[in-house]
């Protein structure tokens, strides 16, 4: 929980900070820190609006904030908002239960955010039974579709099924142990990619493993990469 002075304190030591880089002719290091700024300050005020003793950091105090201040009014309005993303994990979540139930569990099963995604969040998969090509894709973003509204869904940049074998995944299942949950994260540094800000709702270390016939496949793609050098020398 990030407390009501907080923000205000952060936001104009942002707004100084930007000051000197426009001086300096930093600009678009000045433009993003007055971005920084305004972001915190609204939290601020939020804070002020809804008589909040500070502003919810994590999914978890969201939804805390969510039972206690449900309701039709402008208040309950305000929250309801900032919960759409925890509404939008839990409906992962149902998608990711069923699929499981179907066809088998989730090495992984997340939500991530890129810069290059602009707001909107990636779903990445990866399981033993699951194809990263179109039918993978297909698969994935039907599984979404039984449980996401439109208006959900367009929050989403991609389903992305990706191999248990990857950095991403490996890196993933080191971190993190659950099933069927949520938990957030932010900053990930991967081979594979950066990630701004997570939500992981399956993580198992054990179906990341290759399996005994993908590692028999290896041993045979580099036994034969052996012979081919060998041939060529």
């Amino acid at each position: 929980m990030i407390t009501r002075a907080d923000p205000t304190k952060t936001a104009r030591a942002h707004l100084r900070d930007a000051g000197i880089l426009y001086r300096r002719g930093s600009y678009d290091g000045a433009a993003y820190l007055c971005g920084y700024a305004v972001e915190i300050a609204l939290k601020a005020r939020i804070c002020r609006t809804l008589r909040w003793a500070g502003f919810p950091s994590t999914l978890g105090e969201f939804q805390h904030v969510k039972h206690d201040c449900s309701g039709t009014n402008t208040r309950g309005d305000i929250v309801m908002s900032l919960n759409g993303t925890l509404a939008l994990a839990e409906q992962c979540r149902a998608a990711e239960k069923k699929l499981s139930e179907e066809h088998g569990g989730f090495a992984l099963f997340s939500m991530i955010q890129r810069e290059s995604t602009a707001g909107k969040w990636d779903v990445v998969a990866s399981a033993p039974w699951l194809t990263t090509d179109r039918a993978g894709i297909r698969l994935l973003g039907e599984g979404l579709l039984l449980f996401l509204s439109p208006q959900e869904w367009l929050q989403l940049a991609s389903p992305f099924p990706v191999a248990p074998d990857t950095d991403f995944v490996q890196t993933m299942t080191r971190r993190f142990d659950l099933e069927h949950g949520l938990q957030e994260t932010g900053t990930i540094y991967t081979d594979d990619v950066t990630v701004d800000r997570a939500i992981i709702i399956t993580a198992n270390r054990k179906l990341a493993q290759p399996s005994r016939a993908q590692e028999n496949a290896g041993q045979e793609n580099a036994g034969a990469d052996v012979r081919e050098a060998e041939l060529a020398a």
